[in-house]
């Protein structure tokens, strides 16, 4: 079954709290990015003076979020993100009312056409990204001739590169940096057809000699 990897878009180191979208209510609860990758921390915050109480809770956490006060004014909580992707909401009673904020649980950084992509030696080999990944050039792979640059815009929201493939036919594995963390891939090399197969050279062994010469004789 093929899949698409997408990315994480954070939004920033502190906590921001927002306004509703008639402009008028007030949302003391933030999370500190708006995509999180399955089982990544997710950071809450909420307005100490809003009166904030219980739990945090959403579909896309692995459990429940309790709240601890962050003195001066503010209220906080580590979570889970949850293992399924998807859009979410995270909701906590302020001020005895109901508050949300949305986010997303995305899966990886990049991705190749496959889930185990099969290239013939030698032959080329195409990655992708979204176009909003934060992540940095290139794809590197002891299996790639050169590090991929994924520059080109693709259908969709992805961005896309190609590079060759070493010779040498085995099971890799590709490395991208975005965000911070180390992504990996791994994409086989197969052999072209009448390539021969590689031979596991053999250890050299040397006849043993009578100790008196070096040689298989006797000394006289």
């Amino acid at each position: 079954m093929k899949r698409i990897f997408a990315t994480v878009v954070a939004v920033g180191a502190t906590f921001a709290f927002t306004h509703a979208a008639n402009a008028q209510e007030y949302v003391p609860l933030a999370l500190d990015k708006a995509e999180y990758l399955p089982g990544a921390p997710i950071k809450i915050s909420a307005d100490g003076g809003e009166g904030c109480a219980g739990q945090v809770t959403s579909k896309g956490f692995a459990a429940p979020v309790g709240l601890e006060i962050d003195p001066p004014n503010l209220q906080k909580g580590l979570g889970t993100a949850a293992e399924q992707a998807g859009d979410y909401e995270a909701t906590a009673t302020c001020a005895g009312k109901p508050v949300t904020v949305k986010f997303r649980v995305v899966e990886t950084f990049y991705f190749f056409p496959d889930d185990v992509p099969v290239v013939e030696a030698g032959g080329t080999i195409d990655v992708h990204r979204q176009v909003t990944a934060l992540c940095d050039n290139p794809v590197t792979s002891k299996g790639f001739v050169e590090p991929i640059n994924i520059i080109y815009k693709t259908e969709g929201s992805l961005r896309s590169g190609s590079g060759k493939v070493i010779d040498t036919p085995g099971t890799y594995e590709a490395s991208m940096k975005c965000s911070g963390q180390t992504m990996t891939r791994k994409f086989t090399i197969k052999a072209k057809a009448g390539q021969p197969k590689q031979q596991e050279k053999k250890p050299v062994v040397k006849p043993k000699g009578a100790p008196q010469t070096g040689g298989g004789g006797t000394a006289r």
